[in-house]
């Protein structure tokens, strides 16, 4: 009965302490509120590829993940960096009261990306229609209609890190991950029941443009009425060779790190085919889940480590460091061992074909457990301006990944690239956390206080 009490008062004062106006009851508070989205978020996501799965049928979904892979990769790239150089920026903006440039960067991170993302989607239909005669027509038909997506994903990816910076957490993913999944669900169930013969990949990337699109629209009126009144007031300031400067090292940062995520897929189905990248792709976006604790704290931390940063307050950055640490672990550990103890049923949702994938499931998590427990180790070099060599690290983490892919992939198939991604996941944690203690004296883990 004491020790019910004791907790009871312990949980209490907890409470009080996270309701309070510090920067770590601020903290807890909005990183409560991204946990409980990215949760949401996460599960939707798992459902909407069950739907997928079930409904399109191995091959079919093997066809439009493969596409889709790709148009991630290219989306990302067509934003040129602009969705992080946003969050840095609009976050020491906002904090020194600099509205011109405010209005100037958001003007500037929407019509470059709109222009390169135009380009590279007309360079890739050219591209493969001259290649048309050496690919299926169905995934030729799946990729052209992937195309005409990559603007609205790269435009999305801009309007949703303005937000953040802006700390709209909620309003940041609800269009495209909440919303745009859930109508994505509603129309392939609904064409399933009425026409089961027609739905193929072509078809369900027609129905995602469509989602996509209602999103991107919904989340554009969202932005124009959430920005400062002050921004609008201002006459736009354009510091182009300052963001390009910030943007073309963030670019190169968040294309090693999609390509890390999305090479395996497109290597195995280039050595394997499509449908076995299918079946790594689910044991993937699994293990998601494990890391969607740290997806939830770098929302709200990221613009925060700026913030701090550049007014010098790196104690309290130090401190919001370790509460975040322990905030993911906390959760991804756990999450991580009931992967591996029950992923064989898991990946028996999908069909009982998806099981082939259980063995690389658990060698992503164990990955996933170390890129847990390093924390928000890559934001913070990143936004602390030391991108350059994050740069370096991811680099040569995502070349050892390829060579080692190229010599796996054939001969151990799936288990061999949910290897590589393990050893490269761990070789970039374990760097990054090594250089960040030394040069900036702060510890991303869990196993050691450092602050005054």
């Amino acid at each position: 009965m004491i020790n019910k009490s004791i907790l009871t008062k312990k949980i209490f004062d907890f409470y009080h302490r996270t309701q309070g106006k510090s920067i770590g009851a601020f903290f807890i508070r909005k990183a409560s509120t991204a946990f409980f989205m990215n949760g949401v978020v996460t599960l939707v996501g798992l459902m909407t590829q069950i739907v997928l799965v079930r409904t399109l049928g191995s091959e079919q979904y093997g066809d439009y993940i493969y596409v889709f892979s790709w148009i991630t990769i290219l989306s990302l790239i067509a934003n040129v960096g602009m969705n992080n150089t946003i969050i840095k920026h609009i976050a020491t903006y906002r904090a020194q009261g600099k509205w011109s440039e405010f209005h100037g960067i958001i003007r500037f991170a929407n019509w470059i990306p709109m222009a390169v993302s135009i380009i590279i989607s007309v360079i890739m239909a050219f591209s493969l229609w001259i290649l048309r005669g050496y690919i299926s027509q169905n995934l030729l038909y799946t990729f052209l209609c992937g195309c005409l997506l990559v603007p609205f994903y790269c435009l999305i990816q801009i309007r949703q890190s303005a937000l953040r910076s802006m700390m709209f957490i909620v309003r940041s993913c609800l269009p495209e991950k909440i919303i745009k999944p859930i109508l994505l669900i509603m129309l392939v169930l609904l064409l399933f029941l009425l026409a089961p013969n027609y739905l193929n990949a072509p078809l369900a990337m027609i129905l995602d443009g469509i989602t996509i699109i209602l999103a991107f629209l919904l989340g554009m009126v969202w932005l124009h009425k959430l920005l400062p009144k002050e921004v609008w007031d201002a006459t736009p300031k354009y510091c182009t060779r300052e963001w390009l400067d910030v943007a073309l090292p963030f670019l190169l940062i968040s294309s090693i790190m999609i390509i890390m995520n999305k090479v395996n897929i497109i290597m195995i189905g280039f050595y394997m085919g499509t449908e076995q990248a299918g079946f790594f792709a689910i044991a993937s976006r699994i293990t998601v889940f494990i890391t969607f604790s740290l997806q939830a704290v770098n929302t709200i931390f990221a613009p925060m480590i700026s913030e701090l940063y550049s007014t010098g307050k790196l104690v309290e950055l130090q401190r919001i460091t370790y509460i975040a640490a322990w905030g993911i672990f906390a959760f991804s550990v756990p999450v991580a061992i009931i992967f591996i103890v029950f992923g064989e049923f898991l990946l028996s949702i999908f069909g009982k074909n998806y099981t082939i994938a259980y063995i690389p499931l658990v060698i992503l998590a164990i990955g996933q457990i170390v890129n847990a427990l390093s924390g928000s180790v890559g934001f913070i070099m990143n936004m602390t301006g030391h991108h350059h060599k994050t740069t370096q690290i991811f680099a040569f983490g995502l070349f050892f990944n390829i060579m080692l892919n190229m010599i796996l992939i054939p001969y151990s198939g799936l288990n061999g690239a949910a290897f590589v991604s393990m050893i490269t996941i761990m070789y970039w944690n374990v760097a990054m956390c090594l250089w960040v203690y030394k040069h900036l004296n702060i510890n991303t883990t869990i196993f050691k206080r450092n602050w005054a």
